[in-house]
Formats: C-alpha cells, structure tokens, sequence
C-alpha cells in the first residue's frame, strides 16, 4: 500500500492527522510521501495507490482534475478537520469525488454525511489526531527568541477556541497576578483577548516553534462555546509536554479529555478559581501534569495507526495491500 499526501504548507492539523500517523504506517511497511506541491495540479501527476489531500481549499479547476482522476480509478482521500471549510463550495462539489473522507469526530462525520446523503460511494470515516511524543520532547533540546522572567505565570492561549468567554477572567486574574504573560497568536491578541494588550505575547511560529512555546506554559486554556466540531487535540499536546489544562465543561472537551480541569462557563468565576488554584500551586500542577501526560500518551500515532491501516485497507483490493 503506497500511500502519498499533497500539501501547499505545512500546518499543525498536517502533523496531527497525516505526518505522524502514515509516519508510523511507513515504518510498518507500507511507504508513505509527504510532498509539498504548488498546486493540486501538480501534485495529481504522482501515482500513489492513496492520495490524501489534508484541509484543501478548492478551486473550480482542481474540482475538474479531481473528477478527471476519480473516473480513471485513482483512490483519493480528503481529510477534514475545520468545520468552515464545508462553507466552501468548490469542497462541497469535490467531497462526492473522494472513496474517503476522515473526520477527528462525530459532529463532523454527521455533518459530511448530510451533504453526502445522495452519494452512496464516498466512506465518511472517524480518525483521531494523533500526538508524537518524539516531536514534542524535541522542545527541551530548542531555544526560543525571547525570555521570560523568572516568576511569571504564563497562561497558554492557543488555537480556535471561544477567547471572547475569558476576557472578564483574564482581566480579574492579571490584576491580582500582575506578572501575567499570555502566550497566544496574533490573531488572538488583537481581536478577542485586544483588551488584555498589556499582557499578552502574541507569537506568529511554525510547526516546529509549536512544541516550544507550549513547554514554556505553566497552564493551557481551552474554552470553548457548544459542540460543533471542534478539536480537542490541544489538551493533549499540552499535556504531552506534562502541562495540565483548564477547559470548558460544556462541549467535547468533557467527553473527549476528561483528565483535564472542566470548569463550567455558566458559573460566576469558574475561570477565574481555577486558574488561581493552579497558579499558585506548582505540586498541584505537577500532579495534573502527569494524569495529562499519561492521557497524552494513549493519543500517540503508535497507539492509533492500526485505525488508519485498517480504514485504508478497506480501499483498495488485497493485491495492493501487499505492496
């Protein structure tokens, strides 16, 4: 089983979903390419038993080229982790096209399964991201571009989740621990979290600074607002990395990673008393470090490339699944 997977650029839902998972896949003996392309175009001219195209956002022409492919028989897979990108309507032409679509959940299966009520060909199957321990553990040997002072908190806020609940936390929190720093994105920093300036550090990075800027967290935050779908990959990779993590009960941290602080949005200063718990407890957090690690651990590609095998396997006939 020769499996490849085109991408424009690199992205953590590319590590999580198809690097570190067919990575494993490839050590057991079915080879495994992760190319980096221009365009869909190009990249349809390699001859992969499995083409995995990870979070692609589609133009008219690439939906052309994926029917063109499709009726010569090429196996195509499509791996979705953003909700948003089923707004899209080139996505939602191509997705028919595909023998596979992978999904990290319930709520995104459900979702391409509506679309795809009247096309009984493409297989809507759930894959969980994945962790790399060995990826993560590489951030003790990096060094980072700045420093942070010996006695600050530093609250990590990373990823697409619901930063507009924390504003009134984080206000009340910084002001009685002054020397508060929140590591976040950009993005973040200006837009919902805009009214915390003063202590946020808003860092653009790649893939590999990923694993670094986590390390340099005493505690993740990871609120979020109902269940659509969400990722809840965050708390693990935190915790692969010995970080404990404070989240929202209502949505799929609960059901998901139930080894992290759940705290309630509705409750006057949930956010808030938890965060003072651990900030100014490091036995706790090191305790809570260690339940998160070991949760951590269970999500690592290792644990779960028999599911991806098993899924691709269901693709293709046995003469390829020898190769």
């Amino acid at each position: 089983m020769n499996i490849g997977a085109l991408y424009i650029q690199k992205t953590l839902p590319l590590m999580r979903r198809v690097l570190f998972p067919y990575s494993v896949l490839a050590e057991r003996g079915h080879p495994f390419s992760l190319v980096q392309v221009p365009s869909l175009l190009a990249g349809l001219a390699y001859d992969y038993d499995v083409t995995v195209l990870p979070q692609w956002e589609f133009r008219d022409e690439d939906v052309t080229a994926l029917a063109d492919v499709a009726a010569q028989g090429k196996v195509l897979a499509y791996d979705l982790t953003d909700p948003g990108l089923l707004e899209n309507e080139q996505v939602r032409a191509a997705l028919p096209l595909f023998r596979l679509v992978s999904v990290p959940n319930e709520y995104l299966k459900k979702e391409v399964r509506l679309l795809l009520r009247k096309e009984g060909r493409t297989r809507v199957e759930i894959l969980p991201s994945v962790t790399n321990p060995h990826f993560f553990a590489g951030a003790r040997r990096r060094t980072g571009n700045f420093t942070i002072a010996p006695g600050t908190v530093v609250l990590g806020a990373f990823g697409p989740h619901a930063w507009s609940l924390l504003v009134g936390p984080l206000k009340e929190f910084c002001t009685r621990h002054p020397h508060t720093v929140i590591l976040t994105e950009p993005w973040i920093a200006e837009g919902p979290l805009a009214a915390l300036s003063r202590f946020c550090h808003p860092v653009s990075y790649g893939v590999e600074d990923y694993p670094w800027l986590l390390l340099q967290c005493h505690v993740g935050l990871c609120p979020l607002e109902g269940d659509l779908g969400q990722e809840t990959i965050w708390a693990h990779e935190y915790g692969t990395l010995c970080k404990p993590v404070i989240a929202s009960a209502e949505g799929p941290y609960r059901r998901e990673t139930p080894h992290v602080e759940l705290v309630s949005n509705s409750v006057s200063h949930s956010w808030l008393h938890k965060m003072e718990d651990l900030a100014g407890n490091p036995a706790l957090c090191s305790l809570l470090g260690v339940s998160a690690f070991k949760a951590a651990n269970a999500q690592r590609a290792t644990a779960h490339a028999k599911s991806y095998q098993r899924v691709l396997a269901q693709l293709l006939p046995q003469s390829l699944l020898m190769r």
